[in-house]
């Protein structure tokens, strides 16, 4: 019915035209010198789809989806043609209840209404070019390491140089979180004293995500446990002083060497798993989501 009433008279004749066409067991009704109306082409759709087999198939998918409690959603709803349009939309639903018996939808005269607004001319919806937006731009801009900290350091209270000293780390970082460049060089690059410096990096490794402004593997995953409160757990043990056992999974020589049972070497190396390697993009990847639900 929406495909129907979109339609300006030529069109809308074109479109009977092409049905009666394609399927014989239309009939063309007797020339009378007056155009069918929208309403009168709807009933004809209306007794077709009735009595399409596969239109009926259609309904009952739908009718089984809608059932079950499962939501359809925007991007995954597949294009119908133009006659499995006005069928869906032609045909009853299930538990429609019965239409009052003067409806003021169909008291609309649609046709001088699309006369006003859509008849300068013929125009064939496949010739139309209407600019769209792209998907682009309702994506959010890419969300940075440096901006997700630099906001955190915003609203901490610290000594100007601290606060200064942190910025420069910040600015150092890669993206994966880590501190490549030694923090005497830093220092000297910023002009700043080494024990600024060390309170900087104090205050960026305080941000989240944890781990960030590690210089290695193990200072990250160490980061990542202190803030789990496992300082000195077995999973901060293995990671501090075994960490080459671990990587070449001798788990029952790290539970010799820690003198622990089996089972809680398999608990800490279960916890070491779930630590991220790389936090800065982990960060930046959750930051992003965020920001593009919200608009």
């Amino acid at each position: 019915m929406v495909t129907v009433l979109q339609l300006n008279r030529l069109e809308l004749k074109d479109m009977i035209i092409n049905e009666i066409a394609e399927n014989p067991v239309l009939e063309e009704a007797a020339d009378t010198g007056e155009e069918l109306t929208p309403e009168e082409v709807q009933s004809i759709l209306e007794r077709e789809s009735r009595g399409e087999p596969a239109d009926h198939a259609i309904l009952e998918n739908v009718e089984r989806e809608q059932s079950s409690g499962e939501a359809f959603e925007a991007e995954a709803v597949a294009e119908f043609t133009p006659e499995e349009t006005a069928a869906l939309a032609a045909a009853p639903a299930a538990d429609e209840s019965p239409k009052p018996e003067t409806d003021p939808f169909e008291e609309i005269d649609f046709g001088s209404f699309f006369d006003d607004y859509l008849d300068p001319g013929f125009k064939s919806p496949a010739g139309e070019s209407v600019d769209k937006p792209s998907f682009e731009t309702f994506l959010s801009s890419p969300v940075t390491l440096s901006d997700y900290l630099q906001s955190q350091l915003a609203v901490l209270v610290l000594p100007d140089k601290t606060r200064e000293a942190a910025n420069a780390i910040v600015g150092n970082l890669e993206e994966s979180g880590y501190l490549t460049t030694p923090l005497e060089e830093v220092a000297v690059s910023e002009g700043l004293a080494i024990e600024d410096m060390r309170a900087g990096l104090n205050a960026v490794q305080s941000l989240d995500p944890t781990g960030v402004g590690a210089f290695t593997l193990r200072e990250c995953l160490l980061l990542q446990l202190d803030g789990r409160g496992a300082r000195d757990g077995v999973a901060w043990r293995i990671v501090h002083d075994h960490l080459k056992l671990l990587e070449t999974r001798q788990y029952q020589q790290l539970a010799k060497v820690l003198g622990r049972p089996q089972e809680h070497i398999q608990i800490a190396v279960s916890v070491i798993r779930h630590l991220d390697p790389a936090p800065g993009l982990r960060a930046r990847m959750s930051e992003t989501r965020s920001r593009a639900s919200a608009s």
